[in-house]
């Protein structure tokens, strides 16, 4: 029923945590081709995008609870009513969402509804969803339980569903909080972070694989490098105090690599190249680290937050502070500009399209640079 191939970005699932590799490369030079106003589409719509999704000529915004769509060339589609933060997947030929019901829905392009309200298991008040992948038969996902203002003890399920038959296929739940859930590429493992401890778990029957600790108390912020090899920003190692550490482990638990860090944002994971470089935001610059070394460190304007989109090539595509730059795996800065001067908010990474086009969700405005 959904494929997953032949889509732009992201690359395969709708992740909270912000996946942050593309298998594209851009040509763009920072050249701003159209920018259109939210209010356009409509008068009294307030956006706040984490997402811009693409698939082929059309472009999602994804909002809290508004999912609007364009197309290539800045005229706007229509707009869709979602579950409040929850997760939006472009496929081949149709989308993956939920709405307002927390049921799953799956529609053409064109609106068509191919299914509407299918189950959503432990998807309730109080819950949300840490990453989905749907598929052509069934579809993965990894929910969080808060306890709601009743303070119940919070729970998490991380399953397998049939799609058509409303089956549950296979699940593993467990007590407590996970602070960070992502799948491996082949879609075969969950690796799951809960405070410094993680379980990998298989997808075809949820049994565990392996577990290990981390070594830290705080894991701010989790990844999956293209290796498969988690990426993750620890704080309260022990004899390290309280100082970040960005390092990397291999799902079996071994450490490849670690370096320390002074004052890292942590509101999106550390970025991964392919070729070992991992990206982040430090004490004021982007630091591309590889294998554990600094490879160049370039300086970032303030405070504000940086948005990170990594190319085949390994450029890093960076919106912060009203600015898109880019800079090349050499550290180059191939081009900077200014995106807005309306003091407008960023909270989305700069997505890109099989043309090279670079686009830039603001709370305001879609941005379209080449």
């Amino acid at each position: 029923m959904f494929m997953l191939d032949s889509v732009e970005y992201p690359i395969k699932n709708a992740n909270i945590q912000r996946n942050s590799h593309l298998s594209l490369t851009t040509g763009a030079k920072g050249v701003l081709v159209w920018s259109k106003e939210y209010r356009d589409a409509d008068a009294y719509i307030t956006l706040a995008p984490g997402t811009v999704l693409i698939k082929g000529d059309t472009i999602g915004v994804v909002s809290p609870d508004n999912l609007l769509f364009y197309a290539t060339d800045g005229s706007f589609r229509y707009m869709l009513p979602i579950g409040y933060n929850t997760p939006v997947v472009f496929g081949r030929g149709a989308i993956a969402y939920i709405g307002h019901s927390y049921l799953l829905n799956y529609q053409e392009y064109s609106k068509k509804l191919i299914l509407e309200g299918g189950e959503f298991p432990t998807l309730q008040q109080w819950a949300y969803v840490i990453v989905f992948k749907p598929g052509k038969e069934d579809f993965l996902a990894a929910v969080q339980f808060t306890g709601g203002p009743q303070r119940k003890p919070p729970r998490y399920n991380v399953y397998r569903k049939e799609i058509e038959k409303s089956r549950l296929r296979t699940a593993y739940t467990g007590n407590g909080t996970i602070q960070h859930a992502m799948l491996t590429n082949d879609h075969r493992r969950f690796v799951l972070s809960q405070g410094g401890r993680v379980n990998v778990l298989e997808t075809v029957d949820m049994k565990v694989e392996s577990h290990f600790d981390l070594g830290y108390s705080d894991i701010q912020s989790a990844s999956l490098d293209p290796a498969g090899n988690l990426v993750f920003i620890g704080r309260g190692a022990k004899n390290k105090g309280e100082r970040p550490y960005l390092s990397a482990v291999s799902l079996d638990g071994k450490l490849l690599w670690e370096y320390p860090l002074q004052n890292p944002q942590v509101q999106q994971p550390p970025a991964c190249g392919g070729a070992g470089q991992v990206y982040v935001v430090d004490a004021g610059s982007l630091k591309s680290i590889s294998n554990g070394r600094l490879a160049w460190s370039r300086p970032v304007k303030g405070t504000d937050k940086a948005w990170l989109t990594i190319t085949k090539d390994d450029a890093a595509i960076m919106v912060q502070a009203e600015s898109l730059t880019m800079i090349d795996a050499a550290g180059v800065v191939k081009f900077s500009v200014h995106v807005s001067g309306d003091e407008e908010r960023f909270d989305a990474p700069p997505a890109v399209d099989a043309k090279g086009r670079i686009y830039v969700a603001g709370n305001r405005k879609l941005y379209c640079f080449e």
